[in-house]
């Protein structure tokens, strides 16, 4: 897919969409980009240290250092914040977790990792120090959450990945962000005892498929736009592994 970037453009990206290669066509066109560390790829300092002795060897709450990325050393701007304990402890716990249902043990580099929010840009230091980057960083992560909690909701991944005309996929889109027009406008009127704005999309959302007991129809009491969920639906949500991409 031919990518769009255009000058003085600023692409975001998530560690699954990590691409040295791109972010160097990014800098040819005079472009920038900011983007979180993938625990595969190596970083050294000027000096050849690792990343991880790097941050070990570091007392601040804060690193800002120019490193070398990958096995092609492409020069770029490591920024590091330290993670609170309680986010820390999380990632490590998770990291173990999944470790251990592997039958083997966690990362050594990647328990390191867990203790630092990490970040690679070419974006200068004098204009975009470490905390501008991380409120950047930390509204991309909010769309993120919004939008995977949108099709969720609405059970996209599901329904776009089944064969159909070319003419469904946009429908499936239209009548989702219908949805979500009409379930926020919802909630808002049928919101109760909790202010709505206090509550999670797909929150909202859920509380508009259960409406209040007593209306009527021509058919008497009924649900007809209440959409239980389902036992598998609540497990899954459930065993929903913790996050590592939101710059707590």
């Amino acid at each position: 897919m031919k990518r769009e970037w255009r000058e003085n453009d600023l692409v975001l990206r998530d560690m699954g969409h990590f691409s040295l290669a791109e972010f160097v066509e990014i800098e040819l066109r005079v472009a920038w980009w900011l983007t979180r560390v993938p625990l595969t790829l190596g970083l050294r300092d000027d000096s050849g240290k690792s990343l991880e002795r790097i941050l070990q060897s570091r007392c601040g709450n804060i690193i800002d250092l120019p490193v070398q990325a990958g096995e092609a050393g492409h020069e770029c701007r490591l920024v590091a914040i330290r993670a609170s304990g309680i986010v820390a402890r999380k990632r490590r716990k998770q990291r173990r977790k999944e470790a251990m249902a592997k039958g083997g043990e966690p990362d050594a580099a990647g328990l390191i990792r867990d203790g630092w929010h990490l970040m690679l840009t070419n974006l200068p230091v004098a204009d975009f120090p470490p905390n501008l980057l991380r409120a950047i960083y930390r509204a991309r992560w909010g769309v993120e959450i919004q939008f995977g909690a949108w099709k969720r909701a609405n059970n996209l991944d599901k329904a776009l990945s089944r064969r159909s005309g070319k003419h469904h996929p946009a429908a499936i889109l239209l009548s989702a962000m219908i949805n979500h027009l009409v379930g926020m406008w919802m909630a808002r009127v049928l919101g109760e005892k909790k202010a709505v704005d206090d509550l999670s999309y797909e929150k909202r959302l859920r509380r508009t498929r259960h409406r209040p007991s007593g209306h009527q129809t021509m058919g008497g009491t009924t649900n007809i736009h209440t959409i239980h969920e389902t036992s598998r639906t609540r497990q899954a949500r459930k065993k929903t592994p913790v996050t590592r991409g939101a710059l707590d």
